[in-house]
């Protein structure tokens, strides 16, 4: 799951792209980052052989989330993604029922292989009978150098090289990336980020 970006660099083009995803079933809990468990425990009155049984838990997840490009240097992503869990009536009362995710951020890539950025994010738990949520607002940067090369061109530099056996050929791969945290502020609920800026967007978050 994820927005697609398309980054035409030397081209002042503006394009925007749109990500939607739904989905609802019993037991797919395990297909979601952070949904729980995906069976629950319920009750079975007037059974004094199996006074409790195991339900699978139906799930609801969406997200949404808008990927624009301004001009060929500065982008934005902004979003929102849910997770909805229909516990079952023997699940302890702090049990995980609902997650919601947002962020929005604005990134640059002001020369080749290069992008910085931040983002704000936003998220929150609601736990099941015990009256519990938390909220989590933080406030991310990002800097990233991609070190790697297309695959045409890393052919081309290895003909090249081959041609030449007296030079030295180097094709190197790889990327670094640093991210740094700028605050935390809220209660213990995760937030998916927006690895290296770019929208790994996924049913919500909690930790």
């Amino acid at each position: 799951m994820g927005t697609v970006r398309q980054l035409e660099r030397g081209r002042r083009r503006r394009t925007t792209c749109c990500a939607l995803q739904f989905v609802y079933g019993a037991g797919v809990e395990n297909y979601f980052n952070d949904a729980p468990v995906d069976v629950g425990v319920k009750n079975n009155p007037g059974n004094a052989v199996t006074p409790i049984v195991g339900e699978a838990l139906k799930d609801l997840g969406i997200v949404l989330y808008l990927d624009h490009n301004w001009n060929s240097t500065w982008s934005t992503a902004a979003g929102y993604a849910l997770v909805d869990i229909s516990n079952s009536n023997a699940q302890a009362a702090n049990a995980y029922r609902k997650g919601q995710y947002a962020s929005v951020n604005l990134l640059s890539t002001p020369a080749k292989n290069v992008m910085m950025g931040g983002e704000l994010q936003f998220a929150r738990r609601d736990n099941y009978l015990d009256g519990f949520s938390s909220n989590d607002i933080r406030l991310q940067f990002t800097f990233k150098y991609n070190f790697s090369v297309k695959r045409r061109e890393a052919r081309a530099m290895f003909t090249k090289a081959r041609s030449r056996p007296r030079q030295a050929g180097l094709v190197a791969a790889g990327a670094l990336a640093v991210c740094a945290s700028g605050f935390d502020v809220g209660g213990a609920v995760g937030g998916r980020s927006a690895d290296n800026g770019q929208q790994r967007v996924q049913p919500v978050q909690g930790d």
